[in-house]
């Protein structure tokens, strides 16, 4: 080998060396950041039993915020229907990266139910956090929080569209919840209960329910306001019902949820007391 030769071969050999350290380097760094991602994993199995996986990961740095970013928040892509997805400026995720972890967060959902009945949202993973968190599911229709931590959140919900009825929260605090998002579960949707009544006769213990003549009801599902579903009547087909309730049932407040075929639906609080 000549001296010429020689000197571009340690040229090369140096640079491909170089080359391989920056690459190892920033193999590295990637590693590390993607170690220090602080992930949130939630499951959602819904009436027909089956189930989406939810993420929501904290980045360092605030490296993602909580509007869309690129390359941390995935689209929810598919059509089924029964789902829970993450809210985004008003579209549908299965991914979420935000910014650093703080308790004072909260995060909404949307559930999307075409078939009312039994859903359950869980908590199934926590990685990456050198302390204990508190997760929560609150329902700013119930105004009740569940936390996760220790329990799955169960309930029946009726079909529609519920957006900002449903947030992953990290305290027990709804006042730091907007009230502009919470009040909303609780508004109408369209005149479709345009002049609907509520009465409860105090002489009879029965909550009468009247809407237009135009709306048939097909659901009328009876809350405390503990969560706790106290009746649930289908099949109505009318306009007009009568519900006897007990002592029990009618000791502070109730929430009554009504639907309607086309899956329209009404919350309203009642005190009964």
């Amino acid at each position: 080998m000549n001296k010429i030769t020689y000197l571009c071969f340690l040229f090369v050999l140096c640079f491909s060396i170089k080359g391989q350290a920056k690459t190892a380097d920033n193999s590295s760094t990637a590693t590390a950041m993607v170690s220090e991602i602080q992930r949130v994993r939630v499951d959602f199995v819904n009436p027909l039993g089956y189930t989406r996986h939810l993420l929501l990961a904290f980045t360092p740095n605030n490296a993602a915020t909580d509007g869309v970013d690129y390359g941390y928040d995935a689209r929810n892509i598919d059509t089924l229907p029964d789902d829970l997805n993450w809210m985004i400026e008003g579209d549908r995720y299965v991914i979420q990266g935000v910014g650093a972890f703080e308790n004072t967060k909260y995060y909404p959902f949307g559930m999307f139910i075409a078939n009312s009945g039994n859903v359950k949202i869980s908590l199934t993973a926590l990685e990456n956090f050198n302390e204990a968190i508190d997760v929560f599911i609150y329902d700013s229709l119930l105004n009740t929080f569940t936390s996760l931590t220790d329990t799955d959140y169960t309930n029946l919900v009726t079909k529609g569209e519920h957006i900002n009825r449903f947030f992953i929260t990290f305290s027990e605090n709804s006042s730091l919840i907007g009230a502009s998002e919470a009040n909303n579960a609780l508004s109408l949707a369209d005149t479709t209960f345009e002049n609907t009544s509520f009465q409860y006769l105090n002489s009879s213990k029965e909550l009468l329910i009247k809407t237009n003549s135009s709306t048939f009801l097909s659901d009328v599902i009876v809350y405390n306001t503990l969560g706790q579903r106290l009746l649930n009547l289908s099949h109505i087909n009318a306009n007009y019902v009568k519900i006897p309730l007990n002592d029990s049932q009618t000791r502070s407040s109730i929430i009554v949820s009504l639907l309607t075929e086309d899956g329209k639906q009404l919350n309203k609080q009642l005190i009964t007391r």
